[in-house]
């Protein structure tokens, strides 16, 4: 938090002070604000390094959470299924340590008591209707409503605003008695 600067001018930078305080409290006292904390906005002020921010204090408090972006999270699924299906040849070419398989993959990112998700949305941009832009919608809804009912801590960084979104993905993301949205 201490080295949050965003490279906006002064004017701007002193309007998104609340949105730092906000992270600093969800980071220090999550049980004064609901489970998700959600930022949106355009590039470059620094939702990313907020809610790294966020997880590192965790961290620090002796709490467990993963950093991730959204892509990376539906590659990491993806790669599940290859870990299902490999056979005892495959084992020598393939780094087992790395890799879990798709249901521990799937139940990591629904369980974890802090759970980072960066860039959401940037995983259908440049997609068109295709089996794996619904594919990809399953499993982040999968992730998120389930977030949502078990009241799981979750950040969520995004550029995009409510029309990009499915309306079952968004609604948890923008519910005012579970979710912070900074725009």
């Amino acid at each position: 938090f201490e080295t949050w600067r965003p490279r906006l001018d002064p004017t701007e930078r002193e309007s998104l002070r609340v949105v730092y305080d906000a992270a600093l409290t969800y980071a220090m006292h999550p049980e004064r604000m609901p489970p998700f904390f959600v930022m949106t906005g355009s590039n470059g002020w620094g939702k990313t390094r907020l809610a790294y921010s966020i997880l590192n204090r965790t961290l620090e408090q002796g709490g467990f959470g993963l950093f991730i972006t959204a892509p990376d999270m539906l590659d990491s699924l993806r790669e599940g299924y290859k870990v299902d299906n490999l056979t005892p040849a495959d084992y020598a070419n393939y780094d087992l340590k790395r890799a879990l398989d798709y249901e521990t993959t799937l139940r990591l990112y629904k369980e974890l008591a802090l759970l980072v998700i960066d860039d959401l949305g940037k995983e259908y941009q440049g997609r068109g209707s295709t089996g794996g832009q619904s594919w990809a919608q399953e499993k982040i809804y999968q992730i998120i409503n389930e977030r949502y009912t078990q009241k799981r801590r979750t950040v969520i960084t995004t550029n995009l605003g409510e029309a990009h979104f499915d309306p079952a993905i968004w609604r948890p993301i923008n519910d005012t008695h579970s979710a912070t949205c900074l725009v």
